[in-house]
Order: C-alpha cells, then sequence, then structure tokens
C-alpha cells in the first residue's frame, strides 16, 4: 500500500482520492495542516509517506524537490461558476477537480525593471 502525505487546509475529496487510487492502486492518505515555513517540515512530517501531495507556494514546491527523491504531486482543479450571487452580489464560483499532476522541475526566469 503506497502511503500519500496530504498538505492542505482542505480535505481531500472523495474524487481525489478515486483518482489516487486508480493511479497508485490502494493508498493510505495522512493529512496534515500546517503552515510551512521550509520544506523540511514536510520531509520530517512526511518521513513516513511515499509520496507527497502538496498545495504549497512555488518556493516551498523547488525546496522540496531538492529535499526528496520522493514524488511531488497536487492537484489541477477549475473554477466552475455556480449559478448563485455572493452577499456582495458577485458570481459565486466553486473548485472542482480535474486531475492530479507530478511536479518534476520549478524554473522561475525573472529579469530586473
Amino acid at each position: 500500500m503506497i502511503k500519500i502525505l496530504w498538505l492542505s487546509r482542505h480535505e481531500m475529496s472523495q474524487t481525489q482520492l478515486a483518482d489516487l487510487k486508480r493511479i497508485y492502486g490502494e493508498v493510505e492518505v495522512k493529512k496534515v495542516d500546517m503552515t510551512v515555513s521550509h520544506a523540511t517540515q514536510i520531509t520530517e512530517a512526511g518521513n513516513d509517506c511515499d509520496i507527497f501531495a502538496i498545495v504549497l507556494p512555488i518556493n516551498i514546491q523547488e525546496q522540496l524537490l531538492r529535499l526528496t527523491n520522493k514524488p511531488i504531486i497536487s492537484c489541477k482543479n477549475n473554477r466552475v461558476p455556480t449559478g448563485n450571487k455572493t452577499s456582495t452580489c458577485e458570481i459565486e464560483y466553486k473548485f472542482e477537480f480535474d486531475h492530479w499532476f507530478q511536479i518534476h522541475e520549478v524554473k522561475i526566469v525573472t529579469e530586473k525593471l
């Protein structure tokens, strides 16, 4: 059985879990909800895990790639209008899971302005 660290403030949806099972077979998900300032916190929290499923800023993703050889995955969600309006009369949206993807590299190229 594959053990996956799920680092997010949100619970994993049944659709997300079903897709992980499609990809990896039987899985055990270890949910962690914490504020991360450095990727070492993730490797420590998930030292018993095989895969890191994360929702993190890009700089932490890059740190994590340098610290571990374990697969790092994240999910793509689509922003879908609900047809309702918020209390401020703005269009309300919900996020729907689309797919998982593996992060292999983070590269940011900047230029001073």
